[in-house]
């Protein structure tokens, strides 16, 4: 072994707590364990809309907040099952706030708002975002065709 190689420190590296390696502290390299990311919530949401979306004037701070709720709160197929007092209280918003922000959101075709029974249900628009399977938004698409071509007809 020559003078340069007694030189080098070595750094004692342990992996998973049992093996360990000396390696020259002027070569290392960490290669991590592949980790599968355990990610349940998640949707997808088609960019031109975000565009659309970030040009509209109307949209103001407090919509987006509410948009931004129903969005991380949204079910299979779109829906959310939520109360305006719910969104109130988790957003510290005014609850006529809230109804003023869903409002603006449907009259921009963003979301639907239907009853069950006593309360609000919402859907988001599937044409701008989805959550869901590929199949599900392809069978969406046939039923939404289908219904406008029928009405046509009549």
């Amino acid at each position: 072994m020559n003078e340069e190689q007694k030189d080098k420190k070595k750094i004692e590296v342990t992996i998973d707590g049992m093996k360990k390696y000396n390696i020259e502290a002027d070569n290392i390299v960490m290669i991590m364990p592949k980790q599968k990311i355990k990610m349940t919530r998640w949707f997808m949401m088609f960019q031109d809309f975000i565009i659309e979306l970030s040009k509209d004037k109307e949209i103001k701070g407090e919509d987006f907040r509410v948009l931004l709720y129903l969005l991380a709160n949204m079910d299979f197929e779109n829906w959310i099952q939520v109360t305006q007092d719910t969104i109130s209280k988790e957003l510290q918003m005014r609850k006529t706030n809230i109804s003023r922000a869903l409002k603006k959101l449907k009259d921009k075709n963003i979301i639907e708002i239907a009853k069950r029974g006593r309360i609000n249900i919402y859907r988001l628009n599937p044409d701008i975002v989805w959550k869901g399977s590929y199949k599900e938004l392809q069978d969406y698409y046939k039923n939404v065709l289908t219904f406008s071509s029928s009405n046509t007809d009549t």
